[in-house]
């Protein structure tokens, strides 16, 4: 179950919500490490996950309702939790 973070109105709650962001994205990359299995170049299991939505664009926009969305904010998702880790 996704936890949520009761601020995120200013920077200043943003960042009391980062651990939440932080585990909420591991436990989501946990799942896709376990679906997807090892990465040969240790990627991360959200990127193998984009990766294979990539592979499968035209048959998930036309069978899933929102697929386009869903698509994009992962992928926001994921660059903003590098973006977090990294700096």
């Amino acid at each position: 179950m996704l936890r949520t973070c009761p601020f995120a109105l200013t920077a200043t709650d943003a960042v009391r919500c980062l651990p939440v962001i932080l585990d909420e994205f591991k436990a989501l990359d946990n799942l896709c490490r376990d679906i997807y299995g090892g990465s040969v170049d240790n990627k991360l299991g959200v990127t193998l996950y984009l990766e294979d939505m990539d592979k499968k664009a035209h048959r998930g926009t036309i069978n899933v309702s929102g697929w386009v969305s869903d698509y994009n904010r992962l992928k926001s998702a994921r660059n903003i939790r590098n973006e977090l880790a990294h700096s």
